[in-house]
């Protein structure tokens, strides 16, 4: 890539910054707190009401939570989803280059698509979880891991077929990872939580994920 090399390893500080910069303007300007701001109905109930002191309501709803079957498949998912993540992050331009034998820029390149295509992957799953299966966040998150699995299946049998052949292996792994990933710790812990306690499950569920952490090296 010859557009501004003089500038040699710095535009890789300079372009994402610039990119986050407009991204954060777009999010200052248009994003909202809840739906009643815009005119919308509340979505998401208050699923936990209880009198009391704030510190024992906030111990029962987290022995709620904790007996909660729905927190603990998400909280599996995401784990697994996690280290196929950070997996790939890390480890795909080595693999590229070591593995496959592509040069160093190309195996750095082909790396990225599977972040900037895997973007279109969280479009793609609020969309279907929204539209198709009516708020059902497990039908979407199911689908897209059981697609995530048969994508890293095929890859070693794509490899064969060439440089766009990887590339697309490596996008629809990217789709099907980072997908179910952003559903599960936005709408899928608001649905496990409600308004009044959305917090705990996304706490729980990112520390479940760090979890992953243990045997990702096995990978």
């Amino acid at each position: 890539m010859k557009f501004l090399s003089e500038l040699g390893w710095k535009r890789g500080f300079i372009f994402p910054s610039l990119i986050l910069f407009v991204i954060a303007i777009l999010y200052l300007l248009f994003t909202r707190n809840s739906p009643e701001e815009v005119g919308l109905p509340k979505i998401v109930e208050n699923k936990y009401d209880f009198e009391g002191g704030a510190k024992a309501e906030k111990l029962k709803i987290l022995g709620l939570l904790l007996r909660n079957s729905s927190l603990w498949i998400y909280s599996s998912c995401y784990m697994i989803l996690k280290m196929t993540r950070y997996a790939f992050l890390f480890w795909l331009p080595v693999y590229l280059e070591k593995a496959l034998h592509y040069d160093v820029s190309d195996a750095g390149y082909m790396s990225s698509v599977y972040e900037l295509i895997g973007f279109f992957g969280v479009i793609l799953a609020g969309y279907s979880s929204d539209k198709i299966f009516k708020s059902n966040r497990f039908s979407t998150v199911a689908i897209m891991m059981i697609g995530l699995g048969l994508a890293c299946l095929a890859h070693p049998y794509m490899v064969p077929y060439g440089k766009i052949a990887t590339i697309i292996s490596i996008a629809l792994i990217g789709i099907a990872t980072y997908g179910p990933d952003s559903l599960i710790c936005t709408a899928g812990s608001m649905d496990v939580g409600g308004t009044k306690e959305r917090q705990w499950p996304l706490v729980l569920l990112m520390g479940w994920g760090l979890l992953d952490k243990c045997f990702q090296a096995l990978l």
